[in-house]
């Protein structure tokens, strides 16, 4: 196997430290990077020393040459390493050059694995997850057409916990009804009231960005309004933003802090969707919240082939569990701008351990990849932004936060 695990937890020192050790062309870049941690053992979004983060500036050059000298890679796990490496530093061009790199491997991987149904049986649940995931993610659809006969082939252990997956590669690759029907089986007896609610009913997701454009009208006219983090005291400009909000989706600490954190009790929504309401209901002053509370669905196995998905991903994966209308969305820039003043956000600032984590291709391809087969409609904002090519959409990133990020980053490093 080319890949050692699914990678979307934090970048550890010693995922780094073990990659040095291991032959290849990574060895001697990532060693210098090393021996800039010094005795360090952690989470390295946590590193903040000028030695550390002057050390991963050295790194970018060092990928750079190596990148044009070098073809197919054998140790993907440490170009990922190398990807995530450069993403705490906002490097966000070379980073992507290094994911280029592991598709290109990855591909001519998969395509070879996906021929030879002999080999489809051996294959374990990581081997099979991380298959499914990149080719739902890069959209390789020769591969992605064969998952269901390669999964019939698996063992029943690792058949049971993979299975998913198939549900969510049928959602990335823009077939909303197949994932419904997978989804069958996933809806619990507290999701029925909510899938009653939502049956038939076409509904607006309405992100946190000002992008200048009059959508209120439009949002206003759905039949359920879904926000991010809504609180009793969001004023939203209504020719922007529209005036209602139905429903809205948190992370368990963001309800803590944007919904206890300012005495809200939500009586003008229909239902407020934590990641888990059994966590947040136990939080002190939770019993003043009026709103239904019910838990997000959550994939127990990522489709992602980096990371998680954003919010909007996230949310899109439990609403289309259910037969609902149309969905749209609005008011979202995938980081292009500033976040509104409403949208508080568990950092208040551009955070690049936020795309080690949710990683901005897999979320970019996934979006792109629902819109164009007709899961998901968008303003045109977001319109705009996914015709891009996503290399065309990483240099935009790096040109509006990198420079500026690093600056700051340096001048507060110890």
């Amino acid at each position: 196997m080319l890949i050692s695990k699914k990678w979307y937890s934090e970048l550890a020192a010693s995922d780094v430290r073990a990659a040095a050790t291991r032959e290849g062309d990574l060895q001697a870049a990532l060693t210098r990077v090393v021996n800039a941690m010094e005795r360090y053992d952690g989470d390295l979004e946590k590193l903040q020393t000028r030695s550390f983060l002057g050390s991963l500036d050295a790194f970018r050059e060092d990928v750079e040459v190596l990148l044009g000298a070098i073809g197919p890679v054998h140790d993907m796990d440490a170009w990922f390493i190398a990807h995530d490496l450069l993403t705490l530093r906002m490097h966000l061009v070379t980073a992507y050059s290094c994911r280029q790199l592991v598709d290109a491997t990855f591909k001519r991987h998969a395509s070879e694995l996906a021929s030879q149904p002999s080999r489809w049986a051996a294959l374990t649940a990581l081997e099979f997850s991380v298959l499914a995931s990149w080719a739902a993610d890069y959209g390789e659809l020769s591969v992605i057409s064969k998952l269901p006969k390669i999964h019939g082939k698996l063992s029943a252990v690792a058949a049971r916990e993979t299975r998913p997956l198939l549900r969510g590669v049928a959602l990335a690759s823009g077939d909303k009804e197949s994932y419904r029907q997978k989804s069958l089986v996933t809806v619990s007896d507290s999701d029925r009231r909510f899938e009653e609610y939502l049956s038939g009913k076409s509904v607006a997701i309405v992100g946190p960005v000002n992008t200048g454009t009059k959508n209120g009208e439009e949002i206003d006219a759905f039949d359920v309004v879904v926000r991010f983090n809504h609180h009793d005291k969001a004023e939203y400009r209504a020719d922007l933003f529209g005036q209602r909000t139905d429903v809205s989706y948190y992370t368990d600490p963001a309800f803590k802090k944007v919904v206890l954190g300012t005495n809200s009790t939500l009586s003008s929504l229909a239902y407020a969707v934590p990641q888990k309401a059994e966590v947040v209901s136990q939080f002190e002053g939770a019993s003043n919240v009026q709103a239904t509370l019910r838990s997000a669905y959550r994939q127990s196995n990522s489709v992602f082939f980096k990371s998680h998905g954003n919010a909007l991903q996230r949310m899109l994966f439990d609403l289309l569990r259910f037969e609902v209308g149309d969905v749209k969305a609005f008011n979202m820039d995938m980081w292009l701008s500033s976040h509104d003043k409403n949208y508080k956000a568990r950092r208040p600032k551009m955070d690049p351990h936020m795309f080690i984590h949710h990683d901005l291709i897999s979320n970019f391809r996934f979006t792109k990849h629902v819109v164009a087969h007709g899961a998901l409609t968008v303003d045109k904002t977001l319109a705009q932004i996914l015709v891009t090519k996503p290399q065309d959409y990483i240099l935009r990133l790096e040109l509006l936060h990198g420079e500026h990020f690093r600056e700051t980053q340096f001048k507060s490093a110890t």
